[in-house]
Formats: C-alpha cells, structure tokens, sequence
C-alpha cells in the first residue's frame, strides 16, 4: 500500500491536507478553508496533477473525504 504525503508551500511547517485562509493568516485543513472561503463569496480553483479523478466512483467515493 503506497501512502502518499501532501507536502505544500501554503501551509509551512505541515504536511497532510492543510493550508492558510488568506485573510486571517491561519494554517487550518483545506477542507475548513474551503467552507469559510465559500461563506466569504470567494471562488476557488483546483490545481492537481494529469491523473487526478482516474479510478471508478466508487473509487472516488471512498477517498474523496480524506482529500
């Protein structure tokens, strides 16, 4: 089983699914990030790799939470 580590730029000093809400300036996990940024009206963007959403749904179904 391969486990792979989100390492990211925006968040210093973690690893895993965080990253920084801009506006206050604290390192939170993405997916609370994405809530408070959607309470703000800001849209956002995905970036990810070629083979990102490859597999089956049911796939997706499982893994998507922990992304």
């Amino acid at each position: 089983m391969l486990i792979y580590v989100l390492k990211t730029q925006l968040a210093p000093g973690t690893e895993g699914g965080f990253t920084t809400y801009w506006p206050t300036n604290e390192v939170m996990p993405i997916f609370d990030a994405a809530m408070k940024y959607k309470e703000d009206g800001t849209g956002l963007v995905v970036l990810a790799g070629n083979d990102y959403g490859m597999g089956s749904s049911r796939d997706w179904a499982a893994k998507g939470t922990t992304y």
